[in-house]
């Protein structure tokens, strides 16, 4: 045997003596903590459920170590090929602990916490927390007493277990009270009802503000009712939640009109997608709020709300409409020419432009889309200002076609072609020698 070979041997056995070292302790650490869980079987002073408590936590963690060290020792016999420790022992000891460990760490707490429910200030009580501890501990207490019973040696023990679970199982009928009274959504209005319903004024800012003084105000016998006080509460606050949130979602909404349009010197409506996106989704969140039977404390914030929505929608529209022929016909009407052969209705466009200029320039100083889409008559100017636009269109779409019936070819160009024709000089025959040779007819007369 080589001297590399017979050094790996030499630690090989150095590493396995330790192991079977830690072994032994580890063997006779679960020695000492058996005798340790059997102790447990004769504490019944809760007068000492502080120290119980701790002492349960210190053997709850041990457990825990054993155990991790249990599968470290397996994992090491494996590779020095070792036959496995059994150590089965470790789980029959954990099994007969769990209930001795359930039972004080439940009782710690219930302790703590009941008295705080009872005696301390209500509003500091955590519903929540409250309502998942009363149920969990009576679920916990109610398998522990089960495995109690099976030891014989258990009987201060599992009469503790007994009291505490009665404690709990008789505190079950007030969570009804906390849940319903410490709902966020409580208001004046219903602790005017609660009120009203016990004969004794109850709110939260009483001196003795408190469970058991509730419970001495007879609550227990309206329980089903302040249940439904609570939860109603609760409907309420959504829908206000609800409310408040629409209302917020509009600080961060502005249109885009920072930069001028090509060279008009005035602006156009940009970022509308996203806020005909927001106003639709609104409609569609507040109806169902107008038909909801929890909107009564609500209704008229909730219907000037809808009629807003409404509003705005029916001005974006107009709005975009009359964005869009002032897009069209604005270069047209810019044209002498035009506003000579069309003089009616280029001073109609001239007073729809110079609306839109002004309103234009408005939203470039301040481009908030709530105030914009919800300025008083604005919807009416645009309703004007559309009905004006489709009279200039249309005197427009006349004049075009008295163009084509004097000459036909005129049929074969667009709109836009023929203006782009009738813009270019005041010179129509001149027009027509260009663009149709031979062709006589005044175009422009």
């Amino acid at each position: 045997m080589g001297q590399v070979e017979h050094e790996l041997v030499k630690a090989e056995k150095g590493y396995l003596k330790e192991m079977q070292q830690e072994q032994s302790d580890f063997d006779e650490n679960l020695v000492d903590l058996a005798g340790i869980v059997d102790t447990f079987a004769q504490y019944s002073n809760l007068a000492n459920i502080k120290e119980i408590y701790e002492n349960v936590v210190s053997v709850n963690d041990r457990l825990r170590e054993a155990s991790s060290q249990a599968k470290l020792f397996n994992s090491r016999e494996a590779l020095f090929g070792q036959e496995s420790s059994d150590y089965t022992h470790l789980q029959q000891l954990q099994k007969e602990w769990e209930p001795f460990s359930q039972l004080w760490v439940t009782a710690y707490h219930w302790l703590e916490d009941s008295e705080k429910w009872m005696n301390g200030p209500f509003h500091e009580i955590d519903a929540k927390y409250c309502e998942q501890s009363v149920t969990t501990g009576a679920k916990t207490l109610f398998k522990t007493v089960k495995g109690l019973e099976k030891r014989e040696d258990a009987g201060k023990v599992l009469q503790i277990a007994r009291d505490i679970k009665g404690q709990i199982d008789a505190f079950q009928p007030y969570v009804p009270i906390v849940t319903g009274l410490r709902n966020p959504g409580m208001r004046e209005r219903h602790w005017t009802q609660v009120s009203e319903l016990v004969g004794n004024e109850v709110n939260p800012n009483m001196e003795e503000f408190t469970l058991k003084s509730f419970i001495s105000l007879g609550m227990l016998d309206h329980v089903s009712t302040i249940s439904d006080i609570g939860d109603r509460s609760g409907k309420e606050l959504s829908i206000e939640t609800q409310l408040t949130n629409m209302m917020r979602a509009w600080d961060s909404m502005k249109f885009d009109c920072s930069e001028p349009y090509r060279t008009t010197e005035t602006y156009i409506l940009k970022g509308a997608d996203e806020v005909i996106a927001l106003i639709d989704e609104q409609i569609v969140v507040t109806q169902a709020m107008q038909f909801s039977p929890f909107n009564k404390p609500f209704k008229d914030e909730i219907d000037a709300w809808a009629e807003k929505l409404l509003y705005m929608s029916e001005c974006l529209d107009g709005w975009l409409k009359v964005q869009r022929a002032w897009m069209y016909l604005q270069p047209i009407f810019d044209s002498p020419d035009i506003m000579k052969q069309l003089p009616t209705e280029g001073k109609k466009f001239r007073l729809v432009d110079s609306k839109w200029r002004q309103t234009m320039a408005r939203l470039h100083q301040n481009s908030a889309a709530l105030q914009a889409c919800s300025m008083e008559g604005l919807l009416e100017m645009w309703n004007n200002a559309n009905a004006d636009l489709d009279m200039v269109q249309k005197g427009l779409d006349d004049y075009l076609e008295t163009k084509r019936g004097a000459f036909a070819r005129f049929y074969f160009l667009s709109n836009d072609e023929l203006l782009e024709i009738l813009s270019q000089t005041k010179d129509g025959a001149m027009v027509v020698a260009q663009f149709m040779p031979g062709s006589i007819i005044t175009l422009l007369d």
